[in-house]
Order: structure tokens, then C-alpha cells, then sequence
């Protein structure tokens, strides 16, 4: 016994398919095939030698099995400072595989992480990306709002889903966003401080002015920790008799 095998789109195809004695479908698909009108339907019948005389059967019916070529979709990363006022906005690539050649749409919507719509780190964002033929990148963009207050850097979620037509292009695809609080670190500085040492027996107290940038009370939690080593310099006022 044999398997007969056919495709009704052999044009999807570098090598047609076939099915193994042991029942095995393999083929080899054309190069650059994507998309998601890319479908064929291989159809397959068991044979054997016992030819047809006297009314006999040599051939079952036909099973049909579908291959379907889809391209996959992803989203691009981002991640930017929010700024200390106004609005930024992130823009995030979002890409097929391989062109298509029909119009696609695939929605996008956003979702809280630390980064929450209600404490104003962010404006919720959704809408309807549309792929048109031969098309592979469109871009979804969303708006985050900056502030001065001192936080550690946040997250938000930005989720695309098909269109229910286009359900064929697979799973939600989504990318945690991180929001940058700032771009430039605290610094803390001493400058050199002197002072002339009293007569024995008496002591003089020494007055350092501790100076910083972008430095809140939140970083002054950890202020020992990282206030570097520094070198002064105390002359001595000379002494009578000496």
C-alpha cells in the first residue's frame, strides 16, 4: 500500500508534499513565504494493488489537511525618562513577520504595572493598528506624564490582540514598559574646609557645607553610605616661644 498525495496550491511549495509508508507528511515550503493568505489543502488517499476487477476498490476516500502559513507578530521595546513636567511620548514598533497580502488589523491597549492611569504616571492608550499589503511595521504610541516627585522607575504594560477575523496570527503579544524617574543621578560634594586650631587645652569646632544636584530627602536615606572619604587640611597657629 501507498499514499497518493495532492495540494490544491502548489505555488506554496519548494518540495510538494508526501506521505512516508508510515504514514509521515512531510514538505518543504517556498522561500519568503508569509503572510496570511498563504493556505493550502493537501489531500491524501490510501492505495493498494488489488486493482478494481469485479467491482473492487483500490482507493479510500479522500482526507483533506489544511497548511496554513501566518506570519508572527511582535512588539518593540522602550524605554525613556519621563521628564520632570509635561508629557512624553513612547513610541514601540510593532512588527509581522512577513509581509501581508491583505489588509490586517491588530489592536493595541495599555494596562497598569507599578505605573498606574489613577496616580497620573500615564495616559491609558488603545487603538487599531491597520498592516496594509506588504506592509510590516506599524507603530503604537503612548503618552506618559512627568513630575518631580522622587520614585523608583515604574512599569506599564502594552498588550496587541488580533482583530477576531485575524485570529490566525496567534497569541496576545506583550511588553512590560519601563519608566525612567530620571536620567541624571544625585551628586554630593565637600569642599575644602580650614580652620586655625586654638591654644591648648581649647577646642574649635570645624563647619562643612555639604553641597549635592537633583538630590531629594529620599536619597538622603542612604546619604552616609555614599558620602565619599575627603583629606583637611588644619594649620596650626603658631605658638609664643616656639
Amino acid at each position: 500500500m501507498n499514499f497518493l498525495v495532492s495540494a490544491d496550491n502548489a505555488a506554496l511549495f519548494a518540495v510538494q508534499p508526501a506521505v512516508s509508508p508510515t504514514g509521515t507528511l512531510t514538505y518543504t515550503l517556498a522561500a519568503n513565504v508569509n503572510g496570511v493568505n498563504h493556505v493550502a489543502h493537501v489531500f491524501v488517499r490510501l492505495h493498494d494493488n488489488g486493482g478494481t476487477a469485479n467491482g473492487g476498490v483500490n482507493t479510500s476516500a479522500a482526507q483533506t489537511l489544511t497548511i496554513r502559513v501566518t506570519p508572527t507578530l511582535s512588539i518593540g521595546d522602550a524605554m525613556l525618562a519621563e521628564g520632570n513636567g509635561g508629557m512624553t511620548t513612547f513610541t514601540f514598533p510593532v512588527t509581522l513577520s512577513g509581509a501581508v497580502e491583505q489588509q490586517v488589523m491588530v489592536s493595541y491597549t495599555t494596562s497598569d504595572g507599578t505605573a498606574t492611569v489613577a496616580t497620573d504616571d500615564y495616559e491609558a492608550a488603545n487603538g487599531i493598528l491597520v498592516f496594509g499589503p506588504g506592509s510590516t511595521t506599524q507603530f503604537a504610541t503612548v503618552i506618559v506624564d512627568g513630575d518631580t516627585m522622587n520614585e523608583v522607575d515604574e512599569t506599564f504594560t502594552v498588550t496587541l490582540r488580533n482583530t477576531p477575523s485575524l485570529d490566525m496570527l496567534g497569541a496576545p503579544s506583550t511588553l512590560v514598559v519601563t519608566v525612567q524617574d530620571r536620567t541624571t543621578l544625585p551628586g554630593l560634594f565637600l569642599p575644602n574646609t580650614f580652620v586655625t586650631e586654638g591654644g591648648p587645652g581649647t577646642t574649635t569646632d570645624m563647619l562643612f557645607t555639604l553641597g549635592g544636584s537633583m538630590f531629594t530627602f529620599k536619597d538622603m536615606a542612604n546619604l552616609r553610605s555614599r558620602l565619599p572619604g575627603r583629606a583637611y587640611s588644619c594649620p596650626r597657629r603658631p605658638q609664643s616661644g616656639r
